[in-house]
């Protein structure tokens, strides 16, 4: 991640007490990685910040239980930004779901305890979890533009309950906000396309992100809620994963109903150093690899949206990863100036989110 190269040259990566003065009171921009370290004074300029991504251990996918002691070795080896996920999924969110479990008590449990031990080791860092709280994208096989007032209060009081605990010791809650389905590809009567038409296919994208910032807003109770966005198509849906998503729909169907619906902020996830890492690689995708998420989806994504179509005689070649480095750290740039061109058409308009009434 670009937070290593932030510590191993010796340098900090921008705090949000170090944002420029146009940015002083402005919404909080984050960002995972910049490929390229020369980009660092116009992250400044943009007032944006790197936050870290902290991952489970192996072991946890099978037992539910974070292994505390390797987490805060790892944290000891890296310089920790002001921002900072504790990024926990499987089967911790599953695990979480099962009210009134051993299992939900047993991650429970460790997640509390990994996030104090955290914020105990290193109280100037703002610590959260990622995707917390977690709807579901699809409800009884609706999406939430579908659902009925009953249905939708029962789905946002389940989510709620799931994790009411943990996200009341975070510093800020992230939801997850990604885009799964795209919408040019319904293929009425296909099994491998979205249900219902295009439109419904964004609607339902739509409604899903607006809940999750209104319920979180109301967990948050005023701390910061700063959802993830992400430039690419993500795995897991019906769309080309890896794929640079559209900046128009990026910022339509990530960004402004996040907007709208009173986010802080916004943390954008990318990745781009791992995959660099990855892609000029010739050893196989590492156990656990995601489904279509693996060195192959990421070459097709490279050669579509920074290579003409052309594959790269030999992806290890130097050239290759310096154009690379500067093609992402583009996208990063370009999608943060964004973010904030949008922000900024909303602060003009000045129509100020509504209040979370659940």
């Amino acid at each position: 991640m670009a937070c290593f190269a932030f510590c191993a040259s010796g340098a900090q990566p921008p705090s949000p007490e170090r944002a420029t003065s146009n940015h002083a009171s402005r919404p909080i921009l984050l960002t995972d990685a910049v490929p390229s370290l020369s980009a660092t004074p116009q992250l400044v300029t943009l007032g944006a910040s790197i936050w870290l991504q902290v991952n489970q251990d192996p072991a946890s996918y099978q037992t539910g239980v974070i292994d505390v002691l390797a987490m805060l070795d790892y944290l000891a080896r890296q310089g920790v930004p002001p921002w900072a996920i504790l990024d926990f999924e499987e089967p911790f969110f599953a695990n979480l779901k099962k009210a009134g479990s051993e299992e939900r008590k047993r991650s429970l449990d460790s997640m509390l305890l990994a996030l104090r031990e955290a914020k105990k080791c290193y109280p100037g860092v703002k610590w959260g979890f990622y995707g917390l709280p977690n709807l579901d994208f699809w409800v009884g096989g609706k999406g939430w533009a579908e659902l009925d007032a009953a249905t939708r209060a029962d789905a946002l009081a389940k989510a709620e309950a799931a994790c009411r605990e943990l996200v009341a010791e975070a510093d800020w809650l992230s939801v997850s906000v990604y885009d799964f389905y795209d919408p040019t590809m319904v293929r009425p009567g296909s099994t491998t396309s979205i249900r219902g038409t295009p439109e419904l296919s964004v609607r339902n994208g739509i409604a899903w992100r607006t809940e999750a910032i209104q319920l979180a807003r109301k967990l948050a109770n005023g701390r910061p809620v700063i959802p993830m966005v992400s430039p690419y198509w993500a795995p897991g849906g019906i769309a080309p994963s890896c794929q640079l998503i559209p900046p128009a729909d990026f910022l339509a169907r990530q960004v402004k109903p996040c907007i709208d619906a009173g986010a802080s902020g916004f943390a954008m996830y990318t990745g781009y150093t791992y995959r660099i890492a990855r892609v000029t690689s010739s050893e196989p995708d590492p156990p656990r690899t995601e489904r279509s998420y693996g060195q192959s989806e990421w070459r097709t994504a490279f050669v579509k949206d920074f290579f003409g179509g052309t594959t790269p005689l030999d992806w290890s070649a130097p050239e290759v990863r310096k154009r690379l480095e500067q093609e992402l750290t583009s996208v990063v740039l370009d999608r943060l100036r964004a973010i904030d061109r949008a922000i900024d058409m909303a602060m003009l308009s000045n129509q100020p989110a509504p209040e979370p009434t659940r």
